[in-house]
């Protein structure tokens, strides 16, 4: 059995790119079983905007609910933010 792979991703303030490239990989037979997400600093507002659509996506999208997602802050606090 394989050990399924994981995607990490910077996301800026178009989250579909995330979206977009994990639903390639898949195409292309890559095993992700995890999305880990690191958001850029720049334009905090738009940023915020980002992953909520993107939070909202993987709680939505059929195609999107098998993979375990997470947020990781770039914060000086270490902490990570939302998981599903």
């Amino acid at each position: 059995m394989n050990t399924p792979e994981v995607l990490i991703a910077t996301l800026g303030t178009e989250s579909q790119v995330v979206t977009l490239s994990l639903l390639e990989l898949e195409r292309m037979g890559f095993d992700v079983g995890e999305v880990v997400v690191v958001p850029t600093a720049a334009r905090a507002d738009k940023i915020r905007e980002s992953i909520e659509r993107l939070d909202e996506v993987f709680q939505t999208d059929p195609r999107l609910r098998r993979y375990r997602y997470r947020l990781v802050s770039t914060g000086d606090d270490g902490q990570e933010e939302g998981a599903s």
